[in-house]
């Protein structure tokens, strides 16, 4: 006699299966409407901010920066969840620079993935740290999270060849899963980094 295996068991199945991916959404914000009482962010003035969704939570991202004339300059990085009416604060990256540097964002590199397929974003940005006034990038920042984790991958010019060859690991870059680490390689080593 054969099995006849309902239907809802088959939905079912299929629900459970696709849950495991995220679908990753991610919405640009204009950072001059984001409302500091409600999405706390650290620094004076935001200047890039986004929503992003996975299949597990919706987070604020938001990139904020210290005062026009602050000495020095600082920039952080933080994502925002929602819970009960607030947002609370997810992660943080801070990079603080010296009074003759400065910090430029590539808001035009950045990556949302799931490359572990656990149903949570991994989030990827680059910046680096400039001379004044000049403007020459004398290190260039690679900063991963991945399950509320900070990596980090910071490359510096080469003495001779002038070009950005020696990168340094965070200490606990190799015990991120295989998938997400070749995931974050592979754009680290494919991004132009004159």
């Amino acid at each position: 006699m054969k099995k006849i295996i309902p239907l809802s068991l088959i939905v079912l199945g299929i629900l459970c299966s696709t849950t495991l991916t995220a679908q990753i959404s991610i919405t640009p914000a204009r950072p001059e409407n984001v409302d500091k009482q409600l999405i706390p962010y650290n620094g004076s003035r935001a200047t890039w901010a986004c929503k992003a969704t996975d299949s597990l939570s919706t987070q604020a991202i938001i990139v904020s920066r210290s005062a026009i004339d602050a000495p020095g300059d600082t920039l952080y990085i933080q994502s925002f969840v929602k819970k009960d009416g607030s947002y609370a604060p997810l992660w943080t990256t801070r990079e603080v620079s010296a009074t003759s540097k400065t910090i430029a964002f590539w808001g035009n590199r950045m990556a949302f993935f799931d490359a572990d397929k656990d149903g949570n974003m991994e989030t990827l940005f680059i910046y680096s740290v400039q001379d004044q006034p000049k403007g020459n990038d004398q290190f260039i920042h690679l900063v991963l999270h991945s399950k509320n984790e900070c990596y980090t991958i910071v490359s510096v010019k080469d003495p001779n060849t002038k070009k950005f060859t020696i990168d340094t690991y965070s200490p606990n870059f190799e015990s991120l899963p295989e998938s997400v680490k070749l995931r974050t390689l592979d754009f680290w080593n494919k991004l132009d980094k004159l």
